[in-house]
């Protein structure tokens, strides 16, 4: 049985998302290969077990090589570990789980849902590998949420879609041209924990200088200065990712998220930028944003540089209260950290995520094009003190 890959979905077909969670209380690999079986059985919607056809229109049922494997890693390793989860082809096998006794290292194609997919795919699989009864804890299929969002936004209040057309602002890329030269994937991801203590102090000495802005545009605003401080040149703009759920009365499954692009540079104000996330939020921009991207194809991967500034993108994500909830008991903390493959050369996309007390960023790149030291000595700079990068 084949269906549909719906034209949200496909949009992200050429990206990858890799995580690493744990410590966790974990059934041997057979057991969770099973349970992901049972679901893929029960439950289609939930995509887990399908693979892209040849012509990369439709799913269509996996075959029968192993989802999960046994494989020693260094959970501490964030880098190496997320690094090495990406590669091969995902269209054919777009789910792989690596364990060791404690933890999860994975990678999806991005097509099957974006972030929030993880919780969902973890979560039902050790429900149902413990009460070998297939669960699904992620939404229901859903029909035309994007539809279901504009009629619930725009509906009874027409005179919003002035009001997002109004937020949208000139913005320059600011790409300096660079030869054309030949490019291939070599996705890399550098992540870091952030140290304790140093998030709490951030928000407060915000609440005094930037009393408007939230911790995601502080840690904007300071990630582009480390970056530009380790010498990565980054272009003016960057693509914040917008979760269009808001606009639901219920969630809905695969990818509902949109990019906005936003000005964001070294001496952007944090609470003029929160500002205006609010007014794009509050207007259904994003709504309108989506359905525009969404009228045409997806593109092809380039395969040329052309640009020698760096491209970035922000996402903010945070476990969800029954992922956290599989933290082993006694431990101190729990691990979730991933990444998303950019698609463009030049892309450099920071993801900021949060568990509890604890938190993780990462930056994800291709190696081929964008330095690893220096992406590595901006995260340093940006996980210890984000503060010495704001008061600069």
């Amino acid at each position: 049985m084949t269906s549909r890959i719906p034209r949200k979905d496909a949009f992200w077909m050429n990206a990858q998302i890799t995580g690493l969670l744990g410590p966790m209380a974990l059934p041997p690999a057979r057991d969770l290969e099973a349970a992901l079986r049972a679901i893929g059985k029960q439950f289609p919607h939930s995509r887990v077990g399908v693979r892209v056809s040849e012509d990369g229109n439709r799913w269509t049922p996996l075959d029968d090589e192993p989802i999960v494997t046994n494989e020693d890693f260094d959970e501490t390793d964030l880098s190496g570990t997320l690094t090495a989860m990406t590669g091969g082809d995902p269209r054919l096998r777009p789910i792989a789980l690596k364990l060791t006794d404690r933890y999860i290292a994975l990678r999806y194609l991005h097509s099957l849902g974006d972030p929030h997919y993880v919780g969902w795919l973890v979560t039902s699989m050790l429900a149902t590998a413990r009460s070998n009864e297939p669960v699904w804890l992620g939404p229901d299929a859903a029909r035309m949420p994007l539809t279901r969002a504009a009629a619930r936004t725009f509906g009874l209040r027409p005179s919003l879609i002035s009001r997002a057309l109004a937020t949208r602002e000139p913005v320059q890329s600011g790409s300096e041209s660079a030869p054309a030269a030949p490019w291939k994937r070599s996705t890399r991801t550098v992540a870091v924990a952030v140290r304790p203590g140093v998030r709490e102090r951030l928000r407060e000495w915000g609440r005094v200088h930037h009393p408007d802005a939230t911790l995601f545009t502080l840690h904007m605003v300071s990630a582009v200065r480390a970056f530009e401080m380790s010498g990565i040149s980054v272009e003016p703009t960057a693509r914040i990712l917008f979760d269009l759920r808001r606009y639901l009365a219920r969630q809905a499954p695969g990818n509902f998220v949109t990019g906005i692009d936003l000005e964001v540079r070294p001496d952007t104000s944090p609470g003029q930028l929160r500002t205006k996330m609010r007014e794009i939020t509050a207007s259904g921009r994003p709504i309108l944003t989506q359905a525009a991207i969404l009228r045409h194809p997806p593109l092809s991967p380039p395969s040329v540089v052309c640009s020698s500034r760096a491209r970035l993108a922000f996402s903010s994500v945070q476990a969800s209260t029954e992922l956290s909830a599989l933290r082993l008991p006694g431990a101190p903390q729990f691990l979730y950290c991933g990444g998303v493959e950019p698609g463009e050369p030049n892309g450099l996309t920071v993801i900021d995520s949060r568990c509890d007390v604890t938190s993780y960023i990462s930056a994800s790149f291709h190696d081929n094009v964008l330095d690893t030291d220096r992406i590595q000595s901006s995260l340093d700079l940006l996980a210890d003190d984000p503060i010495a990068l704001l008061e600069q």
